[in-house]
Parts: C-alpha cells; structure tokens; sequence
C-alpha cells in the first residue's frame, strides 16, 4: 500500500493486487506505474498468478467483469454439492445447518417441513422427490445473497474447522452469518492419522482455503476438539509427534485464537466435513505426511512387527478404532483399551505408535526385553532407552524382573561384584570415569560374550542420568543404529507422499 497506494484505479488487498480502468491505454498507463514501482523497490510478482488483460478476474470471493460484480461460484461450491441426506442422523445434520441461518430465510418452518414430519417419532424414514426438491431448495437459498454475507475487512472473523472420519469441513462467518463454505475429503492416508491430527489438520484447512481473508489479522478459529487448545499453547519442541510439529509451524504464519465449543453447535462446518465434496483440494500446500515416523529398524524387524500386530487381539482392536474413528464414550458396552491415550496413539504404515514409540504385540516382548538387556546396562539406562523406541503396559516392571533376573544368575554363579566411588577427590574425576565406563564394558563384553561394537553402541544411543539426551545425541545432534538395526545397519525412515505411497 506504500508503494502501490498513490496509483490511480489501481486497488491492494494485502500481497495481491488489482489494475482497473475505462480503456486499455489507460490501464496500460497505470500497469506501467505499478512496474516501474515494483522495479525501483526490487518488489518481485509471482509470473503463475499474473493475469494479464482478462475480461473477468476472481478477486476476494467475487467475479469482477464489465457487467459488474457477482458472487464466486466456488465459495459456495461446497453447498450446492452437499450429499443428500440418507439417514436420520445426516437429515439432522443437514436441518441443523439450515436453522443455523434461519433467521435470514423467509418462511422456512414452511420450507423444512417435509424434512421435519421424517424425524417424527411413528413415521417411517421413506426419502421421496418432494424431500430432493425440498432439500435443493433450501442449498440454493443457503447461498443466496440474502443469507451469504459480503466479507467485510472492518468486521471480526471466525472460522469453524470440523474433521470427520473421511473429510474435513469449515466456514468463514462473519457477525453470525456465512461468508464462504469449504470441505474436502481426506487422503487414504490422510484418513488413517490420530483423530487429534485430523482435527489439527481441519484448523490448517481452514486457514489455507480462506487465507485471503485472513491473513494478517487476528481471527478466532472454533473446534470441538479440546486437545488442541493445550497444543496451540506448547512450544514446538515440546509436541512429541513430528506431523503435529508440522502442521504448528505451517500455522505460525496467521493470528489465530484456538477456542473450544462443542461439535453440537458447529452446524455448518460439522455438516460439511460429513458429506464433502469428494475432489482434493491438491492446489493448497497442506501436505504434512512426508515424514510420518521415524523409527531405526530393519526390514525383517519390521516385516516381524507388522505381522504380530495383525495377530494380537489387544493391537488388532485399536488398529480398527484408529481406522473407523475411537467411540465417544468408553463404557461397558463400547469398551476400548487405551481410551484415554486415544489422543495420541496413530496408526502408519501398518504399525500402530503412541506418539513416536512402536506398540510392541505381546509374542514380542520377551526379545526386545532381551535386546534391551543385551549390553548389560543398568535399569535406569535401559527404562530411558526403552521408553524412547518401545511401548506396551508394565514396560517397566517387565524390564525390572528382567534385569533382576539376570543380576540373580550372577549371584548363583558367585560373580564378584565390586563396586567404588567414582570421580575419586585426589584424582581426575572425569578422565577417572571415562576409564571407568570403557572397563566395565569391556569386562562385560567378556563375561557375557557380547560384541563389544554393540555394547558401545547401545551405552552411546542411551541417556545420560538425570538428562534427555544420550552422548551420541550431543554430539552428533542425532542417535546411531540401535538394537533394532544391529542385525543389518541401515536406516529405515520411510517418507510417505500425500498419495500414501512410500
């Protein structure tokens, strides 16, 4: 506006700009006063968005042309292509969306009543052409201008994001009534994230198709999803999930306030996610899945682990809750283990994760228990590297027992077990506990008969006590192959593409 402010016919709207005129020399004239501006303050346009000398242009929701100003037909595309309702529970939710706006339509206790006598207790739900027409009706006067507002720049804005199983919808509003509808169906893979990442998703959705509108200001984005609230407020390095960190940083950009009230009275955007138009928005850059997990293992560790999820009962069900949506309630009749870390458990690349731990299926624990313990290393060592890479109920009483056990062996067989203080006062301590550590694990390499490669290799990936981080971590800002690569050495990080293929 600085720069370009002075221009005559020439109107801004934050990064995009529009040059209007009676005649083409004179728009002519003021395109050159706009280039030779950008020229001297070394401002650079986009060449893919320039559009140069139409008779039409798509400009903040509407179509400007030489007969005027009309409505864009794509901010309310989401409507006229709603899905008709089938059942009772999708009638529901259709009339909750109309009475939404109710106050804008004329006579509609009339108009709905068709619909309303199906949700009568003794009537059978027996949809009809009159209920089409009915129902068509109602779409195109949702979307009339008397019910869809102009966007005003001088007025608060709020968004609604809503995620379903299969899709997202949202709606911009503005004091109360409907600016622009959007909804989208997800990705096969996009359909297998926890549900706190869907919801996380819908919120970046809705920001993305309406950034138009508010980019630069601050706006107030209503979910149903408690979680998010406490998410929005963390710091990124204290999201564990990378897909969550994602979508947080591409959100950095706007000025949202996150608040939470309930599914219930989220009419048109919860509507919207659960009958979308079933095309992608493949335009938006919204694609969070190129890093889903990454986890150092092996092909055949991993080929294991996909197998014994299938086959164990207690994994098998919570692959079906994250695949067809977790129940609202967890009671005697709809009991789901794992309830409340619903939240945070995900279901990638055939292996279920409680944010970047693996769920370990019970014929499998015995081994990574015995891995775990390969090196000998102590019981706080081996619960921190444990809890880094594994999960599954009692981890840390198994790995207790585990070790015990192994500390009680070596009482039967009358091994002499010294200890000493370390970083002795008269000497140097540091150096002292270095030689200290090197002996033990070559001792215990002997004694044990294990490599003494992957002995050091296990006390490096292992974190230091009383920190987070283990001595490969600071210094090489990363782990090294652990034990569940030892086999083969390589590192498995799979980058999935929004298509949901490796």
């Amino acid at each position: 506006m600085e720069v370009f402010g002075g221009i005559k016919n020439v109107f801004i709207y934050l990064d995009d700009i529009l040059i209007f005129d009676d005649t083409e020399a004179q728009n002519d004239c003021a395109l050159k006063q706009v280039l030779d501006l950008a020229m001297k303050n070394n401002i650079k346009f986009n060449k893919n968005k320039i559009q140069y000398k139409v008779d039409k242009v798509n400009f903040i929701g509407h179509i400007f042309s030489y007969e005027g100003m009309k409505l864009d037909s794509d901010r309310i595309k989401s409507i006229f292509k709603y899905e008709v309702p089938k059942t009772i529970k999708d009638l529901q939710r259709f009339l909750g969306m109309v009475n939404y706006v109710g106050n804008f339509i004329s006579n509609l206790a009339m108009l709905t009543k068709p619909l309303r006598d199906l949700l009568k207790k003794n009537n059978e739900f027996v949809w009809t052409s009159i209920h089409d027409e009915c129902v068509n009706k109602l779409k195109t006067l949702i979307a009339s201008p008397s019910v869809l507002k102009n966007y005003d720049n001088t007025k608060y804005v709020i968004l609604q994001a809503y995620s379903s199983k299969f899709s997202n919808g949202c709606v911009l509003l503005q004091e109360g009534r409907p600016v622009c509808f959007k909804s989208k169906s997800l990705s096969e893979t996009e359909i297998n994230y926890g549900q706190v990442d869907k919801e996380f998703l819908s919120v970046l959705f809705a920001c993305k198709v309406f950034h138009h509108y508010i980019y630069g200001r601050c706006v107030t984005v209503q979910s149903d999803h408690l979680p998010l609230i406490s998410l929005m407020k963390k710091n990124i390095n204290d999201i564990p999930s990378k897909r969550l960190q994602c979508i947080k940083v591409k959100l950095s950009r706007y000025d949202i306030n996150l608040i939470h009230i309930p599914g219930e009275k989220m009419f048109i955007a919860d509507a919207l996610s659960r009958a979308c138009i079933s095309s992608r928005n493949n335009d938006l850059d919204i694609d969070v899945s190129n890093v889903v997990h990454s986890i150092n293992m092996s092909e055949n560790i991993r080929n294991e682990f996909v197998q014994e999820t299938i086959k164990d009962d207690l994994l098998k069900q919570l692959v079906y809750v994250c695949k067809n949506g977790w129940p609202k309630h967890n009671n005697k009749v709809s009991h789901v283990p794992y309830f409340n870390m619903r939240y945070q458990i995900s279901f990638d690349d055939d292996l279920l994760f409680l944010n970047n731990r693996v769920f370990v299926p019970m014929k499998l624990q015995n081994k990574i228990l015995f891995e775990l313990h390969e090196t000998h290393l102590g019981v706080g060592k081996t619960k921190t590297r444990a809890r880094s890479l594994f999960y599954w109920k009692g981890l840390d009483k198994d790995i207790e027992e585990n070790i015990g056990n192994c500390a009680n062996f070596a009482t039967d067989w009358e091994f002499v077990i010294t200890t000493s203080i370390p970083r002795y006062p008269k000497s140097n301590g540091l150096a002292e506990k270095d030689v200290s550590i090197a002996k033990s694990i070559l001792k215990r390499s002997d004694e044990g008969k294990v490599d003494k490669q992957l002995m050091l290799l296990e006390y490096q990936n292992s974190a230091i006590i009383g920190s987070k981080f283990s001595p490969a971590q600071l210094l090489m800002m990363d782990s090294t192959p652990d034990i569940t690569t030892h086999d083969q050495l390589t590192i498995a990080v799979r980058y999935i593409t929004k298509e949901g293929k490796p």
